[in-house]
């Protein structure tokens, strides 16, 4: 008898125990509460993995800000990341141009497709330029902090857009999974050329591969007035013919430009950002 009501009161004990064990085995450690920049930044990591890149850019965005305890590694991956972007999405639109031209019979379906990614080049140049405002006030001192692992993609150029240049219609299936190798490859790029590898992806690799990467400011902004320089000149005659566009751009990668060490290479940028803001001075 006395042995059943000990097991009675084991069996008790337990089961009022039990739901608290298994709370402290579910609930574990919990993540940075939603919304504050722990949480912001673990979301661009997660989504940078998962090759998510427009959200990888909104969640780096509520980042950005000078003063923001994530800024320093936040700005210079965003200005990455958007100019990327922006290459990826332009060369979406050059393939739709060419392709206007070499099939005249589908010519207004290819340019409304042209005119399409053309406004989503707008938006990440906007997004681009947001962030390049914000790194210039922050104004680092020192090496730049590239704290996101190697991109995804292929240093390849798209075999799709190579036929939408040749006036060759894709299916829709295709033209996404077109778009994205695209975006892919342009992120993948522009992350080579801001380490100081211009299109080098096994050194670029072997760079990410050795750790945290850190990158000399003089590199960075280098690649940084070059990008801009290329950037600026989609607003050219040649494309948008936006000159008012063009020349606030370029003006900026001059500015950058004209700061950097004196070398061939600094001044070959230099004169290009100069030609390019003529150019622009004759269409206004």
């Amino acid at each position: 008898m006395h042995a059943k009501k000990s097991f009675r009161s084991v069996l008790l004990f337990g089961l009022i125990l039990f739901p608290f064990l298994f709370l402290s085995c579910t609930t574990g450690p919990s993540g940075p509460a939603e919304g504050t920049p722990g949480w912001y930044w673990q979301n661009a990591l997660t989504t940078w993995e998962a090759g998510d890149y427009q959200k990888t850019s909104d969640n780096l965005e509520q980042l950005i800000e000078p003063g923001s305890e994530f800024a320093d590694r936040a700005q210079p991956w965003r200005l990455i990341l958007t100019a990327g972007m922006a290459k990826g999405y332009m060369d979406v639109a050059k393939a739709f141009e060419g392709g206007a031209r070499a099939n005249q019979a589908a010519s207004s379906q290819f340019r409304m497709h042209r005119n399409n990614y053309r406004t989503m080049v707008n938006k990440q140049v906007s997004a681009f330029w947001k962030t390049f405002i914000a790194y210039k006030k922050s104004n680092p001192e020192g090496d730049i902090v590239l704290a996101f692992s190697y991109p995804q993609g292929s240093a390849v150029p798209v075999a799709a857009l190579s036929r939408v240049g040749e006036g060759i219609k894709l299916s829709e299936a295709e033209l996404p999974a077109a778009e994205r190798q695209a975006i892919k490859r342009a992120v993948l790029l522009t992350t080579c050329r801001f380490v100081g590898a211009e299109k080098d992806t096994a050194k670029t690799q072997q760079i990410f591969s050795t750790g945290e990467v850190k990158v000399p400011k003089e590199t960075f902004n280098f690649a940084l007035a070059k990008t801009i320089n290329e950037i600026a000149w989609f607003y050219s005659a040649y494309e948008m013919d936006q000159p008012d566009r063009l020349k606030m751009l370029d003006e900026q990668a001059l500015e950058i430009a004209k700061g950097l060490p004196k070398n061939d290479d600094t001044k070959e940028l230099i004169r290009q950002i100069e030609s390019h803001l003529k150019e622009a001075e004759k269409r206004r």
